[in-house]
């Protein structure tokens, strides 16, 4: 998928400067169905802190099972990456 439609999926929240947190939830899954994308590159969408994004909302979001690691067995990984699990 172009960068181009990531951008537009993440646009709600990437123009908002205080988003509620299901939006930021819902969208982040959006963009990681059927791709593995790293906080970085969801905190550069949707114009976030990394930091935040992975406590407020990546953490929360692989412990409810809705997410999942690149590389489950190293949580911490340099290149972990993350996308929607499907059901």
């Amino acid at each position: 998928m172009e960068v181009s439609k990531l951008v537009e999926i993440a646009e709600t929240v990437r123009n908002s400067g205080k988003a509620d947190p299901q939006i930021i939830q819902q969208t982040i899954l959006k963009l990681c169905r059927g791709r593995f994308l790293s906080v970085v590159n969801l905190a550069s969408l949707l114009n976030r802190s990394p930091r935040g994004l992975r406590n407020r909302f990546v953490k929360p979001l692989i412990e409810e099972g809705l997410l999942e690691r690149r590389f489950p067995q190293q949580p911490n990984h340099e290149q972990q990456a993350y996308r929607t699990r499907e059901p």
